[in-house]
């Protein structure tokens, strides 16, 4: 590979990496090329991607971004899986294919939560624990019933309030009909 063909592979892996919220370095070991082609497809489905690097041009790339702390991991055969939004389709794709493949094995996976910002280094098992999350939609609306739950029992509090003065009121009114002159 001539000098240019690596900047211009370490530039493409660059960007594709901070573009990322998500990025997983697993071992390919014993995988036909086949097998690689059925997973990078099912993650394309899902919004994401997989790339297999050269270490040495992936460990390049990966400096100064926010997966810089899974530098120590890049070693041996390695397939980088990127995702830019919600990380838990593709994560949920991977979990599966782990279980049916055991020769795809997930050294470790990044979650940055913002552009410039250390990534949060994960490994297999917190992957898959994010994988068993609801989605993204489901965690917002569980939120957004959270958050209006104290509102909506403060407004129930204050009509209730209200319709028992309106009760008393109403007794006030049936009484005084029944007793004209006041009764006193």
């Amino acid at each position: 590979m001539k000098r240019e063909e690596k900047e211009k592979s370490i530039e493409e892996m660059r960007e594709i990496t901070r573009k990322s919220g998500l990025l997983i370095l697993a071992d390919y070991r014993g995988m036909n090329v086949g097998e690689i082609v059925n997973l990078r497809r099912e993650i394309r489905k899902a919004g994401g991607g997989l790339k297999v690097v050269k270490n040495t041009l992936f460990q390049r790339a990966l400096q100064g971004t926010s997966f810089e702390n899974l530098n120590p991991l890049v070693d041996g055969p390695t397939a980088a899986l990127f995702h830019p939004g919600d990380p838990i389709p593709v994560i949920r794709i991977l979990n599966n294919w782990v279980k049916n493949q055991p020769k795809f094995k997930v050294r470790a996976g990044g979650l940055a939560s913002r552009p410039g910002q250390a990534s949060r280094v994960l490994n297999f098992q917190e992957l898959q624990a994010v994988a068993n999350l609801p989605s993204r939609p489901v965690l917002l609306g569980n939120l957004v019933g959270q958050l209006s739950s104290p509102l909506i029992r403060f407004n129930y509090i204050l009509k209730s309030r209200i319709w028992n003065l309106l009760g008393v009121l109403e007794a006030v009114k049936k009484e005084k009909e029944k007793n004209p002159a006041g009764g006193g």
